[in-house]
């Protein structure tokens, strides 16, 4: 399934990623592969924001969340179809525990909607 699409295509997505997550690929030691997978939306009203994520309220800070969800769209994102992003995350510079991040974004033009354009990107996060 697409994550890119309107109608409730993105519910079907969501649905099929956490399906895929909940069989809890581990790692050595037992840590689930996948942290978390979010789905990050631009809203013409309020901006950037994470429509979706899985599993819901995982363990990030609302800052921490509102960041991930900016550097998920790149900048001009309304000029680009596609582009990807590619983040790690540290709480403290010297401790060994942190998330790496790989983020697809999408620009579908539409002319149904306001803005003219559907512009959403997934992100998934994991501990390797």
């Amino acid at each position: 399934a697409e994550y890119m699409g309107v109608d409730g295509q993105d519910e079907l997505v969501m649905t099929s990623v956490e399906q895929s997550v909940s069989r809890e690929v581990r790692l050595s030691g037992g840590v689930p592969l996948v942290f978390a997978v979010t789905l990050v939306e631009f809203d013409i009203d309020v901006g950037v924001k994470i429509a979706e994520e899985f599993p819901l309220n995982f363990e990030l800070s609302h800052s921490d969340k509102e960041q991930l969800a900016h550097i998920c769209m790149p900048d001009g994102a309304h000029i680009h179809k596609e582009d990807w992003s590619y983040v790690i995350l540290q709480d403290e510079p010297l401790k060994d525990d942190k998330l790496y991040g790989i983020a697809l974004y999408r620009c579908v033009q539409d002319a149904t909607v306001r803005r003219g354009s559907i512009q959403k990107s997934l992100l998934i996060l994991s501990r390797q």
